[in-house]
């Protein structure tokens, strides 16, 4: 995945993601969200942990955890590893214990070379044996561990496919930028969503806010690490890891264009046999995620959503964030007192900040100091439930809630009991359409998703779309027999699903099978490589998943307006998505029904009064553009057939201007300098490349 895609790319993505609360999943077919707890950073004596990894898993399990991501250094727990057996890591009682819980036919040994050694078993070989369905998940993952000079910079990749070997760098930021776009590479060419984050930014004194905020993809960092030599408060010269935080949101969202940073809670265990201050143990810190289903693919797309909390021992009852603000209810023990900080930036905050300096004058490799208007305490709440109603001024808020609570087995003495909330803010509101509009470059547009990588008008090309910054992400909809809208282009299965196989026949009608029966079928296993798990969403599973971190561009191919109009409602989805077609009487239905929705007029149409129109008919012209205004259309989306004399007039008229479908470079270059508004297109990275190197 290119650089400049996810720098161009993310530059509105950030909206969505600041207040994105929906579900993942459609709720028609998916099991009512509860909350999953889990560690995404565990280490075993595959690299520099004291236990074998299968010990390891069974205490996460019988201590209430739900997920546990094992992510040793450089390695992915996969092939023959033996392990050389020492009077300090694997042998005596810590190799016993190891033969009483799991028998002593699971555990192999082997004398080489005079050193007794241990087999270490794979996670494909040990999964089983822990894994349960809806109670307990493991996840393959990887610690990539790099540095540049003296500073650590390690990068955590979740539910990765294959090994990452660490990607090295000129600098700091280099070295991180490398790594995270190693993982997003494989999650784009593998298909199987996964994610990066970055650990521990001040062990060894590593990462600085100001190289931090400049990732680009990267969504996560840690801001709770249990692990004793990570220095998550700081000290005199270097700030700590949650004013980094805030400096890292305020950059990212007023400065860079990119999106908020969410912050996880780790444990960093390596430490098993021993609990105390000064060891790296387990039960520190967890992320609690909100999803219908425990698989690894629900797990990441809730993280990725926002829709989850860190934690060092609090419990949430209720985490709600809507276009209003914030409301959280906390799971209170007797005896025990809470204190909810929301904390944030306003829009208009003093920028100025300094480097720290030596006594001689010269700058330290620091977080630079920033102006108290940044991270600042905007309200605080005593008590169990604690509210904060926007402003409409901030630029974030999130909630930090402090228990009077002694964590058991701290990292540091005095260590009390806390939890995180991610941040979110006024921005994603009923007219995000409406702000989007309002953008003074080309927008970038995914056709059926990242068509070009991926089947089209599936998750997983929605997904893809999403992974690289669209702006809008294209669909289709027909209705079922029993009249859910189905996502798929074209009005028969054949040609994108497996339903001439399934049931014989061909000219299979979508609308003559029920939305279970459609559900079913398998839609990626025509494209090249086939996507052979791929199945047909219905519109509000991509909605789900679209909403989360963009703007849905609904095509409307059949199905009567009142149905679509009626569904945008429930979903509180009215100028968050906009609406299209071809058929200028749905839409002029629409409108009449719902004239807050922006919509958009697809064109030309192919014939009038039973008359094929010629090529010149067809361009944009005044013509068009006056009977699109009785539509009450905001946007003209045409074919090519414009040019900068038609867009002017367009603009002059109020409208905007999109065309579809460009998969060519030189072309996209032509249309950007007629001015458009918006390129729909099957491969976002060839106007993101476009847009980037004519610095839009």
């Amino acid at each position: 995945m290119g650089r400049f895609i996810h720098f161009a790319g993310l530059g509105i993505a950030w909206v969505a993601l600041l207040a994105s609360f929906v579900l993942h999943v459609s709720a028609a077919a998916q099991p009512a969200s509860r909350w999953w707890k889990g560690n995404l950073h565990t280490h075993s004596l595959w690299s520099d942990g004291d236990d074998y990894p299968e010990m390891i898993a069974a205490w996460y399990k019988e201590n209430g955890y739900h997920f546990l991501a094992l992510s040793d250094h450089n390695v992915m727990l996969e092939g023959q590893r033996w392990f050389s057996l020492t009077n300090y890591r694997g042998n005596g009682e810590l190799l016993e214990k190891y033969r009483r819980r799991f028998g002593t036919n699971w555990v192999e040994q082997r004398v080489q070379n005079g050193t007794n050694q241990v087999r270490l078993k794979p996670l494909p070989e040990f999964r089983a044996l822990l894994e349960e369905s809806g109670r307990f998940l493991l996840i393959p993952a990887e610690e990539i561990t790099d540095r540049h000079l003296t500073a650590p910079v390690h990068v955590n990749a979740t539910n990765l496919r294959d090994y990452v070997p660490p990607q090295g760098g000129s600098n700091v930021l280099e070295v991180m930028q490398r790594n995270v776009d190693a993982v997003l590479a494989q999650r784009q060419r593998t298909g199987q969503p996964m994610f990066p984050h970055i650990n521990h930014p001040n062990f060894g004194w590593g990462i600085t806010a100001e190289e931090l905020m400049r990732v680009q993809g990267e969504k996560f960092f840690e801001v709770y690490n249990g692990h004793p030599a990570v220095r998550n408060e700081g000290d005199a010269t270097h700030a700590n890891v949650e004013r980094m935080w805030d400096i890292v949101l305020t950059w990212r969202l007023a400065v860079l264009g990119l999106p908020p940073m969410f912050g996880l809670a780790v444990d960093d265990s390596h430490n098993y046999q021993t609990n105390a201050i000064g060891h790296s143990n387990v039960g520190r810190g967890w992320v609690m995620v909100r999803s219908g289903r425990l698989t690894p693919e629900s797990i990441v797309h809730a993280l990725e959503a926002g829709d989850f909390y860190a934690s060092t021992g609090v419990t949430l009852k209720e985490n709600r964030r809507d276009s209003r603000g914030l409301h959280i209810e906390i799971a209170a023990e007797p005896g025990v007192t809470y204190r909810t900080q929301f904390i944030g930036t306003r829009r208009q905050f003093d920028r100025a900040n300094e480097p720290v300096r030596t006594a001689s004058g010269e700058a330290l490799r620091v977080t630079h100091r920033y102006s108290e208007e940044i991270g600042t305490v905007l309200s605080e709440v005593v008590g169990n439930i604690a509210a904060y109603g926007f402003k409409g001024d901030e630029l974030y808020v999130r909630a930090k809630v402090t228990s009077s609570k002694l964590k058991s087995n701290p990292y540091r003495a005095g260590e009390t009991e806390a939890a995180w909330t991610q941040p979110t803010g006024p921005m994603h509101t009923s007219a995000q359409a409406e702000k989007l509009l309002q953008l003074k470059r080309p927008l970038v547009i995914a056709h059926r998703g990242y068509s070009a990588i991926a089947p089209e008008n599936t998750l997983a090309a929605f997904e893809r779309a999403l992974s690289v910054g669209a702006d809008l992400v294209e669909l289709d909809y027909h209705h079922s027999k029993d009249g859910m809208p189905v996502v798929i282009h074209d009005a028969t299965l054949d040609r994108t699903t497996d339903a001439i196989q399934r049931w014989g026949g061909k000219d299979l009608r979508v609308d003559a099978r029920a939305a279970a029966e459609l559900q079913d079928l398998a839609s990626g296993r025509w494209f090249k490589p086939p996507f052979p798990e791929t199945r047909l969403p219905l519109l509000t599973e991509a909605l789900d998943l679209i909403q989360a971190a963009s703007v849905t561009l609904i095509e409307r191919k059949a199905g009567d307006a009142a149905t679509l109009v009626q569904l945008l409602r429930e979903r509180s989805l009215v100028n968050r998505v906009v609406i299209q077609a071809f058929d200028w009487d749905f839409l002029r239905a629409f409108h009449k029904l719902e004239p807050r929705q922006i919509i958009g007029a697809l064109g030309p149409p192919n014939a009038r009064d039973g008359r094929k129109l010629t090529q010149d008919e067809k361009a944009l012209s005044s013509a068009w553009l006056h009977e699109v205004a009785a539509l009450g259309a905001r946007i003209v989306v045409w074919n090519r057939q414009v040019d900068a004399a038609a867009i002017k007039i367009a603009h002059d008229r109020g409208f905007k201007v999109w065309v579809y479908t460009i998969n060519d470079e030189a072309l996209a270059r032509e249309l950007v300098a007629a001015g458009v508004d918006g390129i729909i297109t099957d491969n976002p990275a060839i106007l993101w490349k476009v847009l980037a190197r004519q610095g839009r």
